[in-house]
C-alpha cells in the first residue's frame, strides 16, 4: 500500500488548485479502487491493503483546507515511511556538516571523478591501452587489457 499511497497522493497533487467538488471526485475514485484491488486480493488470496491508508486520505475530503490537508498527508507519508531521512538537521547536525571538511560541500573520491571523466574516452577507443605488468622476475612485460574487464 505503500507505493499506492504514493501514488493517490501525487495524483491529489496534481490537482492541489482544482476546486473542492473536483478533489472529492478525485478521492472518491481512490477509494472505488482501493476496495477493487482489496477485493481482487483477497480472491487471490493476498492480504488485502490496510485500511488505515485509505482512512487518512479520506480525511481529506472532509476538510475544509483541501491544499493544506493535501500537504498535511503528504508530509505524514513522508516521515511515516521514512522516519529519519524525513527531518530536517537540527541545529547541532547542521553546524557539524557546515565545520566538516567539505565546508558543506558535496565531495567525490579521485576514482569516481576519473572514472566518470574519462572512463567515455577510453570505452570509445578502437584499441585496448597497453599496460605495463612488473613479472616476480622484475622484467616489465607488455600486457593489453582485456576489454571485457575495461567496462
Amino acid at each position: 500500500m505503500l507505493l499506492e499511497t504514493a501514488k493517490s497522493l501525487l495524483r491529489l497533487l496534481n490537482s492541489l488548485y482544482d476546486d473542492d467538488n473536483t478533489i472529492n471526485a478525485l478521492i472518491n475514485a481512490i477509494e472505488l479502487d482501493f476496495q477493487t484491488k482489496s477485493s481482487a486480493d483477497i480472491k487471490k488470496g493476498i492480504e488485502p491493503n490496510s485500511i488505515d491508508e485509505l482512512n487518512k486520505l479520506i480525511k481529506i475530503r472532509h476538510s475544509n483546507q483541501k491544499v493544506s490537508a493535501i500537504i498535511n498527508a503528504c508530509n505524514d507519508w513522508v516521515i511515516d515511511n521514512h522516519k529519519d531521512f524525513a527531518r530536517l538537521p537540527n541545529d547541532n547536525e547542521w553546524q557539524r556538516f557546515l565545520r566538516s571538511p567539505l565546508d558543506g560541500k558535496i565531495g567525490m573520491s579521485f576514482a569516481l571523478q576519473w572514472r566518470y571523466n574519462f572512463g567515455n574516452l577510453f570505452n570509445s577507443l578502437p584499441y585496448a591501452p597497453v599496460a605495463l605488468v612488473i613479472t616476480d622476475e622484475s622484467h616489465a612485460a607488455p600486457l593489453v587489457a582485456d576489454q571485457n574487464l575495461m567496462d
